[in-house]
């Protein structure tokens, strides 16, 4: 991924071109092959190339073909052969070995700002139109690559690496005091468009900003659609289609002869492997796959899924690292060796993450993960229950009868998931569950936290007009996502790595949405059918299952002292934030917390060393 970054002086200075050169030799970490700076009038830009596809090894930026329109980002394009048909046929000269970001550019000279209708992947970029004076940023259409920008002494700043726009601007670093609250309780900052910092926000996915004469303007572009229920004939012809477009996604993601999968026991990141694995072999120059699994003595949480993604590295015949952890390792705060992340790191194992994202950065420039399997899988628990509801009796029936004769399993029908939404009070369920008592209660009732965990967790009326797959609906507009994603962006990490999501390619989504709710959604049966005989059957027919047992905590326990506990002192940048002695209170007593908790004893010491350390 590489890293940019542009100034844009609001009252016509030109820009110092040594600062551009500060901005990219800042970013040299994490894009070590080319840097290079354009400065003209208001508007300056800069790059630090990572090159990770075969077409970035002719990659100049900023890029131009007339000195009139100036492109910078950091850009990924997926289905590349259509959209160069597309632009052929609008008299742009593209070609297969033409780099994304010139297919970006030659975009732009043939939609102008509806460009964003025709790119699909993982992007963020800057548009310098220098006979209009307009400059056009997007984002992609899930977030995968971050955007920020600041506003300050008469000047727009952006970048994809939020460190250059405090060394851009050199901007005060004064904490929002929501964000700081939303990474106390949630693990990450609710608000797509605003980051920990006042002075600094972060462009939404799916949006387009627009600055012209001064003015800045954002629009939402596109959004996840709502469509009618998919109907096949046969039931072959789901999983043709979803196995064509699972390859397609995977497939979109490699473009690199060196690629790693982090690979658990579980269904989603071991059929990325699998998949992978298969397009490699039968491409023309091969390539070195490897899969990378994060293990810990004494742990059984992550014993067993070391057993699981084992038995997958052999059975697919690629070579495994296995990182080994010591339970005082998982309980270890993350070193950030000079390049603090732009936000806390709420990861419970911090220290084994950046090892994990180390040893990924070692073997090669490019990393595929599971991330997104779970969500577009995600079935309507009640579906049938709500069929019944309308008094839709033949639907229920086929439905009922078709999922028991392809699958010999009766479906879930969701009486009692419709009784325990009746009765039982889910807000203050949730608040008692995720508000930490040591939360100072004016911050609770400031940023109305009771209300805000509701409707994070439980889907909205806008989510529930997806009759059919509501719930896949509302977790993939989770807010989480963007911000999952900026955990992984190596202007997070510091490493020279581009991670990848297959599963969160849009034209996936679009039509897993679209999939019946069972039984394709039931237990993730579409994924089992397409992986059977490429996975072990011993995984294939594993059912779903969460962490038995919180590492965090069992780690306390297997230590068995409080050596982990932090002192006072380093709690106290959190002094208007939290009570420390029901803090401590708590802390002295792990074991009566549930393995869903463990964030009441972890956040406020990643937010408190990451506060310190700026």
């Amino acid at each position: 991924m590489s890293g940019f970054a542009g100034v844009l002086s609001f009252r016509q200075h030109e820009v110092d071109i040594e600062r551009l050169n500060s901005l990219a030799q800042h970013m040299n970490r994490i894009g070590p092959d080319k840097a290079g700076v354009f400065s003209a009038g208001p508007i300056g830009l800069c790059h630090a190339l990572l090159r990770t596809t075969p077409e970035s090894e002719t990659e100049t930026q900023p890029y131009t073909l007339d000195r009139r329109i100036w492109v910078v980002g950091d850009v990924r394009i997926d289905d590349r052969k259509n959209l160069i048909t597309k632009l052929i046929s609008r008299n742009q000269m593209a070609a297969m070995s033409t780099p994304d970001i010139e297919l970006v550019l030659l975009s732009w000279y043939a939609w102008g700002q509806d460009l964003v209708d025709h790119i699909i992947g993982d992007f963020a970029f800057a548009i310098w139109d220098a006979e209009t004076g307009t400059l056009i940023c997007a984002r992609d259409h899930m977030g995968v690559i971050p955007l920020y920008y600041a506003k300050a002494n008469h000047e727009l700043t952006f970048s994809n690496t939020l460190s250059c726009l405090h060394l851009g601007h050199r901007l005060p670093k004064k904490f929002d005091e929501r964000a700081i609250v939303d990474y106390l309780v949630f693990g990450f900052n609710t608000d797509v468009s605003g980051t920990v910092f006042q002075q600094i926000s972060q462009l939404p996915p799916a949006h387009m900003m627009i600055v012209d004469n001064g003015s800045l303007s954002v629009r939402k572009f596109w959004q996840l659609p709502c469509e009618e229920i998919l109907r096949y004939r046969r039931p072959t012809e789901y999983l043709e289609h979803f196995t064509e477009l699972f390859e397609t996604a995977v497939g979109d993601r490699l473009r690199s002869n060196t690629v790693s999968v982090t690979m658990s026991g579980g269904m989603d990141s071991t059929s990325i492997a699998a998949v992978a694995n298969h397009l490699m072999a039968r491409s023309d120059g091969g390539g070195n796959l490897r899969a990378f699994t994060t293990s810990a003595k004494n742990i059984s949480a992550l014993d067993f899924e070391h057993h699981f993604s084992s038995l997958v590295a052999q059975y697919l015949d690629i070579p495994q690292n296995i990182l080994i952890a010591h339970p005082q390792d998982i309980l270890k705060p993350a070193q950030y060796n000079g390049w603090p992340p732009p936000a806390p790191e709420m990861t419970q194992s911090a220290a084994c993450q950046r090892d994990l994202y180390q040893s990924l950065s070692d073997h090669g420039r490019v990393s595929l993960t599971g991330h997104g399997g779970d969500p577009i899988f995600l079935p309507n628990p009640d579906y049938l229950m709500d069929v019944l509801t309308k008094g839709e009796w033949l639907t229920f029936l086929r439905e009922f009868f078709g999922t028991y004769s392809l699958t010999r399993h009766r479906p879930t029908i969701g009486i009692r998931g419709k009784l325990s939404q009746r009765y039982k009070n889910k807000k203050a369920h949730l608040s008692d569950t995720l508000i930490p008592t040591w939360l100072k209660p004016e911050l609770s009732k400031r940023y109305d936290l009771e209300e805000r965990v509701y409707s994070l967790y439980i889907p909205s009326e806008s989510s529930l007009k997806h009759a059919t797959r509501h719930q896949a609906y509302f977790d993939l507009s989770s807010q989480i996502w963007p911000s999952t994603f900026a955990d992984c962006h190596s202007g997070f990490t510091g490493l020279p790595l581009e991670i990848r999501h297959p599963f969160m390619d849009i034209r996936l989504i679009k039509w897993a949405l679209k999939l019946p709710p069972i039984p394709w959604c039931q237990n993730k049966y579409l994924l089992r059918r397409a992986m059977t005989g490429r996975l072990p059957d011993t995984i294939v027919n594993r059912s779903k299952a969460g962490l038995l047992f919180d590492p965090f905590l069992e780690a306390i326990q297997v230590l068995g002292d409080n050596s982990w506990q932090p002192t006072r002192d380093m709690l106290t940048p959190l002094n208007n934030y939290i009570e420390l002695d029901e803090y401590y209170k708590m802390a002295a007593s792990p074991r009566r917390l549930l393995s869903t908790e463990s964030h009441i004893l972890t956040a406020p010491i990643s937010v408190s060393k990451w506060m310190m350390t700026l």
